[in-house]
């Protein structure tokens, strides 16, 4: 039987029903009416699949135990997640390697997690998303014996947006416009990469995602809609010397919920629905509150010196609410929020504007209430080390 998936990564039509409109921000099975019961039911799941795994580490380990089961870091409906700690090599010059894997909570679940594993194969090369991890080793992982499949992926050791804007709410203060625009673009490349997943070779080096420069490919995109973007799916990864030598880089996790939208008109449904996803989190950025229904209402915006009137789930942005927010971000994540899809911009057209906001440094927000002191490089670094580099996350 065909896999909508491997339809829509070869670039073929999928066999999926047409949608008559674009499918709703949050996508996915409706919860039970019994939140309660379901909720129990799945943490009874998570529980005894990490017995089965912590079992599987400690009778079905290398000689040497190698492999440790350092940490049980959470579960959701459709998984438990665990980080790994690898050893290898002969002293003094040993070696260690942490990754994370991800299990089903049961085995009629399984098929979901072989599903992401294909996703995040044809990501390979995204660098704002998890990457799949292969040991480069003659042993094999525990769980390599283990009934099921089992997602090994890179460990992103900075912890979740959501725990970070939790501890951005006890300082009470907002984050700065240039650091907003860092992650903005984080969110964007993230959904580049969705919209035309860059396939490279394994072990090839993640680069970063921008639009396809020919007109042609950038007709042919994949139309995957991620279904489940929340800042508990978004995860820091580690500061390079390039674009993240200030910020680290923000990554989208778990696909287990990822699919194609059917387009037969090519009205990029998938990709307004992800953009939709991105202005809801930039939108709990700026206000500190996170919800998937915020207040709806015509608005008026400004963006890039021109004019916008619409309907907009990012109405409460609008002046002068946030009089620290540069304009350009309430104006960009209000259009994002457009109740009428085709009001949301192109991903390639937002790209190109967020390329060019995010070069402006701290002087150019020398006349907003808190001044160029507050969008400084040295600032945002120190927002960055107390709030994600030193914290236990």
């Amino acid at each position: 039987m065909d896999d909508p998936i491997d339809d829509a990564l070869s670039g073929s039509e999928s066999d999926l029903p047409a949608y008559s409109e674009p499918p709703p921000p949050y996508p996915g099975p409706p919860l039970p009416t019994n939140t309660a019961d379901w909720l129990a039911r799945i943490d009874r799941r998570a529980k005894k699949e990490t017995r089965r795994i912590k079992r599987y580490f400690r009778h079905r380990n290398t000689p040497l135990r190698r492999f440790t089961l350092e940490e049980v870091m959470g579960h959701g409906a459709d998984g438990v997640v665990c980080k790994i700690k690898f050893t290898h090599g002969i002293w003094p010059f040993r070696r260690t390697e942490r990754y994370a894997i991800k299990r089903a909570l049961s085995r009629d679940q399984d098929h979901a997690i072989a599903r992401e594993i294909r996703l995040l194969r044809s990501f390979r090369g995204a660098l704002h998303i998890v990457q799949p991890f292969r040991l480069r080793s003659k042993y094999r992982d525990p769980l390599d014996s283990a009934p099921g499949r089992t997602l090994m992926m890179q460990l992103l050791e900075n912890g979740s947006l959501h725990t970070f804007l939790t501890r951005c709410q006890t300082t009470g203060r907002p984050l700065p416009n240039r650091f907003l625009l860092r992650v903005f673009m984080c969110l964007v490349r993230s959904c580049i990469a969705m919209a035309w997943p860059p396939r490279k070779p394994r072990g090839a080096r993640a680069t970063t995602e921008r639009p396809p420069s020919d007109p042609a490919r950038l007709q042919q995109a994949s139309h995957i809609r991620h279904g489940d973007m929340h800042f508990g799916n978004l995860m820091f990864g580690g500061l390079d010397e390039e674009e993240h030598s200030v910020i680290p880089v923000l990554k989208l996790i778990d696909f287990g919920r990822a699919t194609p939208i059917d387009d037969p008109w090519n009205n990029n449904l998938a990709e307004k629905g992800n953009l939709y996803d991105i202005g809801l989190i930039m939108r709990a950025l700026i206000t500190g509150v996170i919800t998937r229904n915020p207040p709806v209402a015509a608005v008026g915006f400004r963006v890039d010196g021109e004019d916008v009137n619409l309907a907009s789930a990012g109405a409460d942005l609008s002046r002068p609410s946030y009089p620290d927010l540069d304009d350009n971000i309430r104006g960009m994540v209000a259009l994002l929020l457009a109740i009428d899809p085709d009001r949301r911009p192109q991903i390639d057209q937002l790209h190109d504007k967020l390329s060019t906001w995010v070069e402006r440094g701290s002087n150019y927000y020398k006349d907003y209430p808190r001044g160029r002191g507050f969008e400084r490089t040295v600032h945002i670094r120190a927002i960055v080390q107390g709030l994600l580099l030193n914290a236990d996350n």
